[in-house]
């Protein structure tokens, strides 16, 4: 089984995200406001997506400024996991 990372920073993670990312996407308010790459401020009403190599290869394309965007935990069996995705255009 191929795993995909993708990290969600929180403002309780701290003010900036400078993990070795491969992508990141800026959302505040629900929406996404910005989609780069490096370190990057956790805005304090949002979060930041933050994409490994093989994710950013298959989820990024579906991030797009003013995007809307929504995330829940998902408790399995075996620990937690996190969806997230573009809420709908």
């Amino acid at each position: 089984m191929q795993v995909f990372p993708v990290l969600i920073f929180t403002p309780q993670f701290g003010q900036r995200v400078c993990s070795p990312v491969a992508a990141t996407v800026v959302v505040r308010g629900g929406r996404v406001v910005e989609v780069g790459s490096g370190p990057c401020p956790v805005p304090e009403d949002g979060y930041v997506i933050g994409f490994g190599p093989a994710a950013a290869g298959k989820y990024l394309d579906r991030f797009y400024p003013g995007a809307r965007v929504e995330w829940w935990p998902v408790w399995e069996e075996k620990g937690v996991g996190s969806s997230a995705g573009p809420a709908g255009r």
